[in-house]
């Protein structure tokens, strides 16, 4: 992991630990058990940093000062999986089949963006918020591909601000 990344998630980590009536973090740790099966339920397909980031940080939900910009969640395994099965089903339901496979591994709160990595995507730069109102077999077409250590270095820069 890169030195800066590291520094952004000792920020964080910080103002987690520093947050004690829980009015910007409601964050929880993972245990070995949780985050192994984080692991299992993506088949560890996931950027390192991704993995890196809930190992040290944890789950749940972030900057709740900003509930119309900065607000996000990021999911453990159950609702990791649960997103995973109601995609599957709004794919099946509405007969989509394209080649792009997303993992959903969170949501940003301020309109219900879904938060993930589209495994497809052969370069690093695959994880997006992804716009509510477009269709699931858009969004490769409309994405602002990122990688999600450069996700997490903008959204710790700008306090939670920037998280969109």
């Amino acid at each position: 992991m890169a030195t800066e990344y590291q520094r952004a998630l000792h920020t964080l980590q910080h103002w987690i630990s520093s947050d004690t009536a829980q009015q910007r973090f409601d964050v929880r740790t993972l245990s070995e058990t949780e985050l192994a099966d984080i692991m299992e339920a993506t088949d560890m397909r996931l950027p390192a940093a991704y993995y890196e980031f809930i190992r040290q940080i944890g789950v749940g939900e972030f900057f709740l000062q900003y509930p119309r910009q900065g607000l996000f969640c990021l999911y453990g395994a159950a609702e990791l999986r649960q997103a995973q099965h109601l995609l599957a089903e709004h794919l099946a339901h509405e007969d989509i089949h394209m080649a792009d496979e997303y993992v959903m591994v969170g949501v940003h709160q301020s309109m219900g963006d879904w938060m993930g990595f589209n495994l497809a995507r052969t370069d690093e730069a695959n994880f997006d918020v992804y716009d509510h109102a477009a269709p699931v077999d858009e969004y490769a077409e409309i994405a602002n591909w990122r990688t999600f250590e450069a996700w997490v270095l903008v959204v710790v820069a700008s306090d939670g601000v920037a998280s969109l």
